[in-house]
Parts: structure tokens; sequence; C-alpha cells
């Protein structure tokens, strides 16, 4: 056989034989199914305050700090959030903020006014985020299916259950004047202060 012959069968031979491990191919789930996206860093945030004050928000970092005129006032470090951090501040100017583990209440100042300690695993972090309700209390996605709103010492005010087979795509929103929203993925409804459904609208919602 001739030489040249004999190299392109060589090479063909190669060119069907999958890439190793590692070597830069793009790699795929079992089953041929689509490609892993790569892992996302959790992503920094900043919350603005009634009278004008900034705090942000590092997950990678387990950090929160106040800013004000251009000055950092103060600053905390919540150990072992493991990148699950999330907070929102009321009209009082309490910041709630949110580990896997832990509901904590600042004041303006960044005094520890209290910290509740959750049960049960965390939700996705997508349903993280505290809502901030009219009156500055707390409510919180507790699971995909219950949402807990904490009085502004940190007791518990009520909780509410979805109906089974409906979970949540979003965090609780809280209204401007009282209660709040819950979007699933079957349903809107608005709970009034107290935790009763004023009212729901069907039409599902893309998480």
């Amino acid at each position: 056989m001739r030489r040249p012959a004999l190299l392109s069968l060589l090479l063909l031979a190669c060119s069907d034989r999958p890439p190793p491990a590692g070597s830069g191919s793009l790699e795929t789930t079992p089953t041929g199914s689509a490609p892993r996206p790569p892992e996302l860093a959790p992503a920094a945030s900043a919350i603005t305050y009634p009278n004008g004050s900034v705090s942000t928000l590092d997950p990678a970092r387990c950090s929160v700090r106040l800013l004000r005129d251009g000055t950092v006032k103060w600053a905390r470090t919540l150990a072992g959030c493991d990148g699950f951090l999330s907070a929102n501040v009321a009209m009082d100017s309490t910041l709630y903020v949110r580990d896997p583990h832990t509901l904590s209440a600042f004041d303006a100042d960044g005094t520890l006014k209290w910290a509740k300690k959750l049960e049960g695993a965390p939700p996705l972090s997508q349903l993280a985020t505290p809502a901030v309700l009219a009156d500055s209390r707390a409510a919180l996605a507790t699971t995909s299916r219950g949402v807990t709103v904490f009085e502004r010492d940190g007791t518990i005010a009520w909780s509410f259950s979805l109906p089974s087979g409906e979970d949540l795509v979003s965090p609780p929103a809280g209204m401007r004047t009282e209660g709040m929203i819950l979007i699933t993925e079957r349903a809107t409804y608005y709970l009034g202060a107290t935790g009763e459904v004023r009212w729901r609208v069907d039409g599902a919602a893309k998480p």
C-alpha cells in the first residue's frame, strides 16, 4: 500500500474516536441532552433605603454593607452563607437579610435587632428574597409552596401554604397598601394583611 493512502486511513480512524475527557470538547449530559451550562457565580446587588442610603450585598463573600454619602457606615459578614444571601429594606429602614438558615433584621445603624432561625432546607435561590410589607413586616418563601410573615420583633405573624400541585415561581412581592402578591405556575394570588386570600386569578406563569 502506498504511504499517502496509509496515512489517509490512519487520519480517518483517529477522527472517528471521541475526544478524551478534558480535551476542550463540549461536554453534554447523559443521553445526548443539551449541553450543561456553566455554574454562575452569585451576583452582588444594591438596595436603596427610603433616606437615600444604599446597602450592598455580596453573596460570594457573605458580606453586607451600608453606604451613606459615599462612606461605608457599617459592614457585616454572615458566616457560612455559601453564596445564598438576599435582602430587602422596609419603609422603617429595617434591613432584612436572609442566609440559608437565618432571617436577620438590622436597624439603620447596623445594630442587629433580631435573628430568627429558619426551619428546613432553604428554597431555590430565585425564591429567597424577603418581601417587605407596607407596615414594615417581612415575608419569606420558606419553601416552594409556603410563605411566612414575620412581625417587626421577629415573631411569626402567620403562614400560608399553596394548594397541592402549585409552586412559587418568584418570591413574594409586598403591596404598597396592604398584603402581598404570590405567583405560581398556575395562578396569581393576592393575600391580605392577615393571610386571607383576597383573590386568585388563574393563568400559568413561566418560571
